[in-house]
Parts: structure tokens; C-alpha cells; sequence
């Protein structure tokens, strides 16, 4: 599948996803939208023969860089199974990726829900424990959806 093929079907399930028929693109042709507690960029990117489609959130902003951070995010990164996070720019980003062959419905919604219930378990952890400003003020409900799999390697829990 082409990178323009890719790119109007991951237009097409944006659309169905968010019930909006109009979605706007940013400067790099990305899509940046807001569902229920998240603040997403979709965009599709790599070369012309292997595309991909990756997924954002920028969760937390105005928050410095750290050794504490780092080793948080890390930790972080152990106990997710599909997103991960890092740190750029003082924010803290959730992102997870497609690749455009594998593209369909539930591949895109699977995604973008990984993004979902790691930003929203882990942000207000971040903003209390490293300061920053939240992208997405959270209504706290104490339903959020720990996104954690199994351990990762090299914990003791691994054979």
C-alpha cells in the first residue's frame, strides 16, 4: 500500500472514529484531534513502499528533563505492552505506531486506545511527581485503565 493510500484510509477511520467529517491537518500533514481525555497527532509517515502510522499524545508540558524523569520513564516503558513514552521538548509524549500494512479499523482504534489509557493513567502521576502542566485537565473518576502487561525482562518475573 502507497503512503497517499495509507493516508486517506487513515483519514477515512479517523473520521468513523471520531464521528468527524472534517478533520484538520497540521503543517506536516499530521491530525491532531481531541477524544474524550486525550489530545492526539495522527500522522503518516516512513518511506513511500513502507509506510507507517504513528500515534500521539502529548500528556504533560513544562516539565523538565531529569535523571529522575528518565528512570521513571523507563519504568514506564517496562510495563506497557504497545505505547511507549519518552520525553521531548519538555513534554512528555505517549506514542504508539502502525505500520501501513497491517492498517485497518481495529489496528488504528487499538492504537489510539493504548495512547488513551497510558496518558491517562500516567499523566497526573507525572505532573505530581515532576511538575509540568497537563495538556488535558482529567476529570478524576479512579476509573482510569492501568495499561501495564506482564514484567518486562530482567525483573526476576521472566523465564
Amino acid at each position: 500500500m502507497s503512503r497517499d493510500m495509507v493516508d486517506a484510509y487513515v483519514e477515512r477511520l479517523l473520521e468513523e472514529f471520531t464521528g468527524n467529517e472534517t478533520l484538520s491537518r497540521d503543517d506536516q500533514g499530521g491530525f491532531p484531534f481531541r477524544y474524550k481525555d486525550c489530545a492526539y497527532t495522527v500522522r503518516v509517515v516512513g518511506p513511500e513502499d513502507r509506510p507507517a502510522v504513528r500515534v500521539w499524545s502529548v500528556t504533560v508540558t513544562e516539565v523538565e528533563k531529569t535523571p529522575d524523569l528518565l528512570d521513571f520513564l523507563n519504568q514506564i516503558n517496562q510495563r506497557l505492552l504497545h505505547a511507549r513514552v519518552y520525553w521531548t521538548e519538555k513534554a512528555v509524549v505517549f506514542e504508539d505506531a502502525v505500520t501501513g500494512l497491517a492498517l485497518n479499523k481495529g489496528t488504528l482504534e487499538s492504537s489510539l486506545t493504548d495512547v488513551l489509557e497510558a496518558s491517562n493513567f500516567f499523566a497526573q502521576q507525572l505532573k505530581d511527581k515532576f511538575g509540568g502542566k497537563l495538556v488535558v485537565e482529567m476529570v478524576p473518576d479512579g476509573d482510569a485503565t492501568d495499561p501495564s502487561a506482564e514484567p518486562a525482562a530482567g525483573d526476576g518475573m521472566y523465564l
